[in-house]
């Protein structure tokens, strides 16, 4: 009981509450447009291609803006970065929804929308990032954390059956339309969000006349923290070796364990369950000491069971891998979120979350492209044995510097 009293105080904090409100209506909403776009190319076109081509539609645009979002956060209020795209997205939908209803659809339509949420992304996320510590007591950050975690996966268990019957029963442009709704949902409860007397004010001090001056002033910050360009350049390469998990996870269900799509659903059911585990745990814990060795251990830990995954050749004990895995992943994004959370200016938080998350997803498309011609080239098993690999050397060669064993 006490656990779960722990686990959930942050909500107290009412701004704090609003926001994982909004943030989970959210999540729940977006599947619906996932599912309702990847049913209407798989429709219109049948091809794998358009499906790679939306996915990389959404990817780079993000890349692209990233740096430059993380500015504009910290030049304005965060709350209405989020309301502008929040908008700006729901608008888009709802046109899509009519196109759909209308049967005036086209792909370009899809891939146009997929642009546009990949710009939006590229402010919303260091906005979110920035704003959750600037509203939220340093105290309560261990449990906002990990109940926005909590309901991230919960909204990933139930959110793409439900769009898929909600697409099944009503079709495309319901789906659409719920997700448009969702949308302005959260606009609303942002707009109440930028009412309150205890939210932060705009920012007040002088920044530079030129963007690129400050987008040069938050990279140099982050290059003043040995720790946080080393876990950035980390978290880089780790999240290029661990691709084959995402990738290749379907092949090795159905070559080596002999499963089908329910047993991959399942797998994908068990890191969801260890996340929420991972996240439980944490967020009950409160503040924790010796960060800087905890996040790399975990780190190791998460490739020892990728490694461990392409060993085993029973469906329990893959299951059980998987729900491990979720747990020491979600425990490794945990702890820097709370370290970055209470060791970089508000100020600089917009920029320094920016880098962060450029940093993580830059190499992603490299490492999805490398898996797939490691498979074919030496098979699933020993791809994902190499990617395991790579991430317990690349964390592993991490403790060796003072800077990260200092890290309290």
């Amino acid at each position: 009981m006490l656990m779960n009293v722990a686990l959930v105080k942050a909500l107290r904090c009412r701004p704090f509450a609003i926001l994982w409100a909004s943030q989970t209506v959210s999540q729940v909403g977006n599947y619906f447009t996932e599912i309702a776009f990847a049913w209407l190319i798989v429709k219109m076109t049948g091809s794998p291609l358009a499906m790679g081509a939306a996915l990389l539609f959404s990817r780079v645009p993000v890349l692209m803006l990233l740096l430059f979002g993380g500015v504009v956060v910290d030049r304005l209020r965060r709350a209405h970065v989020m309301l502008v795209a929040d908008v700006v997205q729901g608008s888009a939908v709802l046109l899509l929804a009519w196109a759909a209803l209308s049967d005036d659809l086209a792909v370009w339509h899809i891939f146009a929308v997929k642009v546009l949420f990949g710009l939006a992304y590229a402010f919303y996320l260091p906005a979110y990032r920035a704003l959750v510590p600037e509203i939220t007591p340093k105290e309560l950050l261990p449990s906002a954390n990990s109940i926005t975690t909590i309901a991230r996966q919960v909204a990933s268990i139930i959110g793409p059956p439900l769009a898929g019957w909600v697409v099944a029963a009503g079709g495309t442009a319901a789906a659409l339309g719920i997700d448009g709704l969702s949308y302005f949902f959260c606009a609303a409860l942002l707009l109440f969000l930028l009412q309150m007397r205890t939210l932060p004010p705009s920012p007040t001090t002088n920044k530079p006349a030129s963007l690129w001056r400050d987008a040069i002033e938050g990279l140099r910050f982050v290059v003043t923290l040995p720790w946080l360009s080393l876990t950035i350049a980390v978290a880089s390469l780790a999240n290029m070796f661990i691709a084959p998990v995402n990738v290749l996870l379907p092949f090795l269900v159905e070559s080596q364990l002999h499963l089908g799509a329910d047993g991959l659903g399942v797998f994908w059911g068990m890191f969801a369950a260890g996340s929420i585990s991972a996240a439980t745990v944490s967020g009950s814990m409160g503040e924790q000491r010796r960060r800087g060795m905890r996040l790399y251990l975990a780190s190791i830990f998460s490739g020892l069971l990728v490694i461990l995954l392409s060993l085993t050749s029973t469906p329990i004990s893959a299951f059980t891998i998987m729900l491990m895995l979720g747990f020491s992943t979600t425990v490794t994004s945990l702890i820097l979120s709370n370290i970055l959370q209470s060791l970089v200016p508000q100020e600089k938080m917009g920029r320094v979350m920016s880098v962060v998350a450029f940093g993580e997803m830059s190499l992603s498309p490299i490492g999805i492209w490398l898996a797939a011609w490691y498979a074919e080239q030496v098979g699933v098993p020993m791809t994902f044995v190499i990617g395991g690999a790579g991430v317990v050397i690349m964390s592993a060669l991490a403790l060796f510097s003072p800077h990260i064993r200092r890290l309290d």
